[in-house]
């Protein structure tokens, strides 16, 4: 959960960053052809940044990729490396499985 937190304190500092750039004096949306260089340069940091962040948070054991839990085992899939709770792993493994072998290849 320390994980899950210091996401969410990151993502509001860089979203206070980026609002101090998107809004004016007035607090009214500023036209992005109004930015300059540096500050397109700065939002798209930011927001590669907050992406960065909460894919990390996406596929780490904090939270099952596919239904968020957090409070359930876990077991990682290699081919989505990703943390899947172990309902949502076989449940994905019978969906991808082939009809003829009755295998997935990515949920093995």
């Amino acid at each position: 959960m320390l994980l899950v937190k210091w996401a969410n304190d990151e993502w509001d500092k860089l979203k206070e960053q980026e609002r101090a750039i998107s809004y004016d004096e007035n607090r009214k949306v500023r036209h992005p052809n109004s930015y300059s260089d540096k500050e397109k340069s700065e939002l798209h940091k930011f927001r590669a940044r907050m992406t960065e962040i909460f894919e990390n948070v996406d596929k780490s054991i904090c939270k099952c990729f596919r239904c968020v839990a957090t409070d359930k085992n876990m077991t990682y899939n290699p081919v989505e490396k990703a943390w899947f709770c172990f309902q949502c792993y076989e449940e994905m493994k019978g969906v991808t499985a082939k009809k003829k072998t009755g295998i997935s290849m990515r949920f093995p």
